[in-house]
């Protein structure tokens, strides 16, 4: 929402472009940032086989009035857009700005936004050594390319580095408050006020602990988890896994047989002790028996054949 809006002011236009495979909690709320200001949200569909963004349809829709585009990489299915090189070119030469939408762990094993073009990063850093807790506080991740005109317009403290005189001692000062009510009133580029001071201290510890080595072997165990335990459940007579195809990180959706319930499905796994198997229909009709999948580091190879087993017995009683 903060980024859509930041497009807008650096644009000055009022047109968001975002495909339908983004998360639709997110979707939610990036409408509810935009329709109080007058910012129109379109969507972009995606394709039914590979579950990535519809290009013919994008390439319609992308015209001189979009400020702005927003794609999750990975989506909404756990899909990679393989096409994210064309989506950054087709946007930049309409003058719109590009927004990703990422998951920071899986930076350590695929491209990072700044190589194919992205304007604008935005992200939730919780899986960056934050307990889940209840599902809060969390801490969000927004950063935009080196360019005054975007740091600018900025919802956030810029905070710079510098040095004694003598140039012996390191320190860090607020630089520029481009939000809050009390600093720039009607002007400012958010009103929100948050401090996540102690979450950005644990994040610091936990990268620092991890270093790059251990962000890209993180990467590398759950997209090895994931893919594991999609060809685990492809072993089940009637189940298509991964149901797209296309090559995905954590997330993975799987086909059931056409007379299988999703929602039951979701249910009996969860009175077998399984949280997992969301079913898909609840935000896209269009596919009534998917179900979506995580696997992550945490997941044993005992847990995936579990999975496996017991969906195979709940879809043959």
């Amino acid at each position: 929402g903060e980024a859509a809006r930041m497009a807008v002011r650096v644009t000055g236009r009022r047109k968001i472009l975002v495909p339908r495979n983004t998360g639709p909690e997110r979707l939610a709320v990036l409408r509810t940032y935009c329709k109080p200001v007058g910012i129109a949200v379109e969507t972009v569909d995606f394709d039914l086989n590979t579950g990535q963004i519809d290009m013919e349809e994008f390439r319609r829709k992308i015209t001189k009035e979009t400020a702005g585009v927003y794609v999750e990489n990975p989506n909404f299915f756990g899909v990679l857009e393989e096409t994210i090189d064309e989506v950054a070119e087709k946007t930049h030469q309409n003058g719109a700005l590009l927004i990703a939408g990422v998951d920071p762990i899986s930076l350590g094993v695929i491209k990072p936004p700044g190589e194919y073009g992205v304007d604008i990063v935005v992200g939730e850093g919780q899986p960056l050594g934050l307990h889940m807790n209840g599902g809060g506080p969390l801490i969000g991740i927004f950063a935009t390319r080196n360019e005054p005109s975007l740091i600018r317009q900025m919802p956030g403290r810029i905070i710079g580095a510098t040095t004694t005189e003598d140039g012996s001692r390191q320190g860090f000062t607020m630089v520029m408050q481009t939000r809050e009510q009390h600093i720039r009133r009607s002007n400012a580029t958010s009103n929100i006020c948050t401090n996540e001071s102690l979450l950005a201290v644990r994040i610091a510890v936990y990268l620092a602990l991890m270093g790059p080595d251990g962000i890209r072997k993180l990467g590398e165990t759950i997209m090895s988890n994931s893919h594991y335990a999609a060809k685990c459940l492809s072993k089940i007579d009637g189940i298509k896994s991964p149901f797209f195809h296309s090559h995905f990180f954590k997330d993975f959706t799987i086909g059931v047989p056409g007379n299988s319930d999703s929602e039951k499905l979701f249910h009996d796994l969860q009175m077998n002790g399984i949280l997992g198997g969301f079913p898909v229909k609840r935000y896209h009709k269009e596919l009534p028996n998917t179900l979506l999948f995580t696997c992550t580091e945490l997941h044993t190879v005992e847990d995936m054949q579990l999975l496996a087993k017991t969906l195979e017995r709940i879809l043959s009683e």
